[in-house]
């Protein structure tokens, strides 16, 4: 590499620094935002409790939620004690099976 690529490469980088700098810069500048009424916010809070509306919140009854229109409730199945097609667990006469040592016709190897 001669002096005269690594000086272009140099001032290239050079350049590129200085841009992404100062982009966050402005990009930092503009996202922040004076808020109008900070004093307000600094405030401290009054450690006191105001227990007459502590005592009315209280009181109030939480009220029944409000039926959804247009919303029909779907009935949910409950097993029967008694169903009524039950299967049977024992084996019937036609279900029997029998092992055969000997090869059927249709298995032999051609």
């Amino acid at each position: 590499m001669s002096k005269k690529e690594f000086i272009t490469i140099l001032a290239i980088t050079l350049i590129v620094i200085i841009v992404w700098v100062t982009s966050d810069l402005v990009h930092t500048r503009s996202n922040s935002k004076d808020l109008p009424d900070v004093q307000k916010y600094l405030e401290p809070l009054e450690p006191n409790f105001d227990k007459q509306t502590l005592d009315r919140i209280s009181n109030l009854s939480t009220p029944a939620p409000a039926p959804s229109a247009g919303v029909i409730s779907t009935p949910i199945a409950s097993p029967s004690s008694s169903p009524n097609n039950r299967l049977s667990p024992r084996p019937t006469a036609s279900a029997t099976a029998s092992a055969s040592p000997k090869p059927s016709a249709s298995s032999t190897p051609r």
